[in-house]
């Protein structure tokens, strides 16, 4: 018996040692190390919304086998754009516009705290033009950022916008109930009639704390005739008052420093600046202008020009001194009517095509076109801002007759539809 014992000791030693061995892993592969992040990155860098839009964020952590890939997310500016994390690991980023401004979204690795960043830069839009009412008449219209807003509830239309601090300005006209038209200026929606005897108000321009509108008055010297006007903070200036057309002519109006620049057509396509009728811009052929922009000594004149033959051309002028250049935009029947520069970069919008129906919405940049549009449309107005090009304008859908016109904003190229009935875009502003 003893030595049955002394021959299964060193049995059952082994076999408690080779249990041990094995309950502590012996004989199996060891649990694979952490991997350890080493970057983060977002499908964007930077990011372009409207007041209330949303933009989806997408982190990608690296490496692809990466132990830990948890992202946390935050707004360098919450009252901007606000961001909240969702999905697997928390990747996507939702990102919510609430105010003009800029804020910076960031997406922050749990392990290692690496960092990725996109800017978004929140915006408001600005559209002025008109929508056929329920009782079939035009009405003003101030659209903001899609959401519209009439401005009368008398015929009326809105021609121009300019935004200033916290106040939104639109020119125009509204009728009375004898049913003329008279200029008309809405601060922030309260109109201020401009006269008392036919007129409209065309193109609006703030300047510190001077408000400028350009358009045509009744002559107070003959009957059925017509003065271009300009009223500065709502008084007419009386510029070219001896002057008397039976055109009603739209005239706009610029601002550089202290110089105050009107177009007008009926003077053979003159520049008034400072209320003194500086020069032609047309030196041969007949010419109309529909928009300026005064930018330090340089002013340009968008419009269309024609020769003794052929058909009207989209045209800017450039005026600096006495010198001016013009540049065509286009070989055929065109139209620019609205300018904008920014930069080194002159941006035009209008349209090309002889007839009505031929009309397709344009905008240059440099001499550039780009096409807005296949069907029936026209340009009116363009702001740059952010290296973003909005044009504001109408398109024609489902038929050529006036009632398929409709209020059109195009961002880069894309349109955004602002009404579903009779309507049209006439001025644009982008405020960020």
């Amino acid at each position: 018996m003893k030595k049955l014992s002394l021959f299964l000791g060193p049995a059952i030693l082994a076999l408690l040692f080779s249990f041990t061995f094995i309950s502590c892993g012996g004989g199996k592969k060891n649990s694979p190390a952490n991997t350890a992040v080493t970057g983060v990155s977002l499908n964007k860098a930077s990011a372009g919304l409207t007041v209330g839009g949303t933009e989806a964020l997408v982190a990608t952590v690296l490496p692809s086998d990466a132990t830990d890939k948890n992202v946390n997310w935050a707004s360098s500016n919450p009252s901007v754009a606000t961001v909240s994390g969702s999905g697997a690991n928390g990747l996507n980023g939702l990102v919510t516009a609430i105010a003009v401004g800029t804020a910076t979204i960031t997406a922050t690795t749990v392990d290692g705290g690496k960092t990725a960043t996109c800017t978004v830069t929140v915006s408001t839009i600005i559209a002025a033009g008109y929508e056929l009412g329920a009782d079939s008449k035009s009405h003003a219209m101030l659209w903001t950022d899609g959401a519209a807003r009439q401005l009368s509830g008398n015929p009326s239309r809105a021609y121009s916008v300019f935004v200033s601090g916290s106040y939104v300005y639109v020119a125009g006209y509204e009728e009375g109930s004898d049913g003329i038209s008279r200029a008309t200026l809405w601060k922030n929606g309260v109109a201020q009639r401009l006269s008392d005897l036919e007129s409209e108000a065309a193109s609006v321009f703030v300047s510190g704390n001077d408000v400028y509108v350009a358009g045509y008055d009744t002559s107070r010297l003959y009957d059925s005739m017509y003065n271009v006007t300009l009223w500065k903070n709502g008084a007419n200036q009386n510029i070219l008052s001896d002057y008397n057309s039976p055109a009603r002519t739209l005239a706009p109006v610029s601002v550089s420093g202290s110089d105050v620049y009107v177009g007008f057509t009926l003077l053979g396509d003159a520049i008034i600046k400072n209320g003194v009728q500086e020069m032609k811009v047309n030196p041969s052929g007949s010419a109309r202008i529909n928009a300026l922009y005064a930018s330090g000594n340089t002013l340009h004149c968008a419009g269309w020009w024609r020769g003794t033959d052929g058909p009207s051309r989209a045209v800017i002028f450039k005026v600096v001194g006495s010198d001016v250049t013009p540049q065509y935009l286009d070989a055929g029947a065109s139209n620019a009517n609205s300018v904008f520069v920014s930069g080194s970069n002159v941006y035009a919008a209008g349209y090309t095509g002889g007839t009505a129906a031929e009309r397709r919405a344009k905008v240059w940049k440099d001499g550039a076109a780009q096409a807005l549009s296949d069907s029936r449309s026209e340009a009116s107005s363009v702001f740059v801002s952010g290296g973003d090009v909005y044009v504001g304008g109408s398109e024609y859908v489902g038929g050529n007759n006036a009632g398929d016109e409709r209020a059109r904003v195009w961002k880069n190229g894309a349109a955004q539809s602002l009404s579903n009935r009779q309507s049209s875009v006439a001025s644009v502003y982008v405020v960020k």
